[in-house]
C-alpha cells in the first residue's frame, strides 16, 4: 500500500546555490570536467532512458530558467538516430495520448514525425482462446483520434536526446554519457537541523558531484535505489516475453489485437506502419527459449496457430456466453471487420526475450533522493502501461518541484518529495493492481472462473460508458 506521508512545509526558505557550477555539455570522456574536483548541481537524474531523458528535459525547460543546475548521468554512449530503418526495431511501446501531449511539450515529439516513424492503434480488440464469444473491443471516439501510438524505443529517446542537446548547447542542462557511477553517498536526515548534506556522487573518472537532490531513473536495477536502501517488493511471474518485428497479410495498420490464450500466454499486436507490426508474446520461460530458437518459418506457424487455435474451448461456457448476448442483444458487427490477420513472415534478427515480474517499491523517496519509471516500479505488458506510468512520473515530479522551488522551497525538501509519493502511488497501485489481477484470473482454466471472466468480458463489452472510462483512465 502507498505510504501516506506527513506534509512537511519548510518555514525556511533556502537556496543552497553558494558552490553552484554550470558546465557546458560533458559527453563520453567527460572532458570538460576533468580538471575539477567538484561540481555541484541542484539536481541530478541518474539514467538516460526515455523516463530519464524525459525527467531530465522537463527539468530543464522548466526550472533552469529559476536559477536551478540541472545534470545528467548516463553510463552507455548517447543514441541518436540519423534515420529509422527500413525493418523497425523490436522494442517498442503504445504510448498514451496523455504521454504523447507530455513528449509534444518538450518538443520531441515533432522530432518523432518530422524526422522518424510511429503508428496509431484507432481499435483493438481482446479475446479468450478458452470461448469464442468472449471479447471486448475498443474504439477511438471522436474526442480522442487514437487509442495510443506505438513508437520504437530507440526512437523516443533519440528524439528526447535531440532535445537534451539543445537544451545543453543553451547552457540549461549539463550531459555526463559514457560515465558510470563508482558510489553514491546520501547522509541521514539530521532531524535537528534544517541543514543536511549534498549527496554525493562519485564517477568512475574520479569526478564529485554533490547535489541538493538526486533522481533515480536508472531502471530495475537502479544503483539510486539501492544507495538509498529502499527495498522494491518483485512477484516474478516464471513468463518470459518475446518480441519481434512482424510483416501481416493484411491492411490493418490502426488496429492491435491481444489474446489470452488456454496455456495462460498472452499475445499482442501492436502495428507500427501499413507494412509492419510488433509482437509482444508472453508464455512460460521454459518454452521461451524454444520459440526463440524456431526458424522463422516455425516461429511465423506457431504464432499464426496459438493466434486462432480453438480445440480448448469449452461449449457449455459458449452456450452461456451466447445466450447472454441474444438477451441483451449485443451488437458486435463491427468486429467482424477486423478478424486477426495472417503473419506473413517474421523479420530477421527482430526475435529477443526478456524476463517478466512486477515490483514495486513501498517507498519512492528518501531524503534528497526520488525514484521515477522502472526504478519505481514495474508492470507485466499486457496493458502496455510501463512507459506510461513513467512518463507520469516525470511529469508530476517535475510540477512539484517546480511550484515549490517558486516558493523559494530548496530542491530535495522531503515535503515536496512525499507529496510526489502519495500522489503517483495513488495512481500507480491500482493499475499495476488491475494488472496483476487479470493475469493471474486469466492463467486459470478451471471452467467456472473462465465462465465468470467470459460473462464480465462481454458485460463490460456492451457497457459504452464503462468502455469510455476504461479508455480515459488509460490515457491519463
Amino acid at each position: 500500500m502507498y505510504r501516506l506521508g506527513l506534509r512537511i512545509s519548510s518555514s525556511i526558505s533556502k537556496r543552497n546555490n553558494v558552490f553552484t557550477f554550470l558546465s557546458m555539455n560533458c559527453f563520453s570522456n567527460s572532458s570538460s570536467n576533468s580538471n575539477s574536483s567538484n561540481i555541484h548541481y541542484d539536481c541530478v537524474v541518474v539514467g538516460g532512458g526515455m523516463v530519464g531523458a524525459c525527467t531530465a528535459g522537463l527539468l530543464a525547460q522548466r526550472l533552469a530558467p529559476l536559477g536551478a543546475t540541472i545534470g545528467l548521468i548516463e553510463s552507455s554512449s548517447q543514441l541518436l538516430l540519423q534515420t529509422t530503418n527500413h525493418v523497425p526495431s523490436n522494442r517498442v511501446c503504445a504510448l498514451s495520448p496523455s504521454t504523447q501531449r507530455i513528449l509534444n511539450s518538450l518538443g520531441a515529439w515533432d522530432v518523432i514525425c518530422d524526422k522518424y516513424r510511429h503508428g496509431t492503434i484507432s481499435y483493438m480488440r481482446i479475446a479468450d482462446a478458452l470461448c469464442c464469444s468472449s471479447n471486448i473491443s475498443f474504439t477511438a471516439d471522436n474526442k480522442n483520434s487514437c487509442l495510443a501510438y506505438t513508437v520504437e524505443n530507440d526512437v523516443t529517446l533519440s528524439a528526447l536526446n535531440t532535445i537534451l542537446n539543445q537544451l545543453s548547447h543553451q547552457g540549461l542542462l549539463s550531459l555526463h554519457y559514457g560515465t558510470k557511477i563508482s558510489n553514491i553517498e546520501i547522509s541521514k536526515m539530521d532531524e535537528n537541523s534544517y541543514l543536511t548534506p549534498p549527496v554525493n556522487i562519485t564517477l568512475d573518472n574520479g569526478v564529485s558531484i554533490d547535489t541538493n537532490l538526486i533522481i533515480g531513473a536508472d531502471g530495475f536495477n537502479s544503483i539510486v535505489r539501492k544507495s538509498a536502501d529502499i527495498q522494491p517488493t518483485v512477484y516474478n511471474y516464471s513468463q518470459t516475453a518475446v518480441v519481434a518485428t512482424l510483416r501481416l497479410s493484411t491492411d490493418c495498420y490502426t488496429v492491435a489485437w491481444q489474446r489470452f490464450l488456454s496455456s495462460g500466454d498472452i499475445v499482442a499486436l501492436l502495428p507500427l506502419d501499413d507494412e509492419w507490426c510488433s509482437l509482444v508474446w508472453s508464455l512460460e520461460s521454459s518454452r521461451a527459449q524454444r520459440v526463440v530458437g524456431m526458424s522463422n518459418e516455425e516461429f511465423m506457424q506457431e504464432l499464426n496457430f496459438v493466434l486462432r487455435e480453438e480445440k480448448y474451448e469449452n461449449n457449455l461456457i459458449n452456450m452461456a456466453n451466447n445466450l447472454l448476448t441474444s438477451l441483451l442483444s449485443f451488437q458486435k458487427e463491427q468486429q467482424l471487420h477486423h478478424a486477426v490477420p495472417f503473419i506473413n513472415s517474421v523479420a530477421d534478427n527482430t526475435r529477443a526475450s526478456f524476463p517478466l515480474a512486477i515490483s514495486h517499491s513501498n517507498q519512492y523517496v528518501k531524503h534528497r533522493v526520488v525514484l521515477v519509471g522502472d526504478a519505481a516500479h514495474r508492470i507485466h505488458p499486457m496493458a502496455g502501461q510501463g512507459a506510461n506510468l513513467g512518463f507520469g512520473d516525470s511529469e508530476c515530479l517535475t510540477n512539484l518541484l517546480v511550484e515549490s522551488h517558486s516558493r523559494g522551497v530548496e530542491l530535495g525538501d522531503i515535503g515536496t518529495l512525499l507529496n510526489y509519493e502519495t500522489e503517483r502511488q495513488r495512481h500507480n497501485l491500482p493499475i499495476q493492481t488491475v494488472c496483476h489481477g487479470l493475469h493471474l484470473l486469466y492463467s486459470m482454466d478451471i471452467a467456472p472462473v473462465v465462465l465468470i471472466r467470459s460473462l464480465g468480458l462481454n458485460l463490460t463489452d456492451s457497457a459504452d460508458f464503462l468502455k469510455r472510462f476504461i479508455i480515459r483512465s488509460a490515457s491519463l
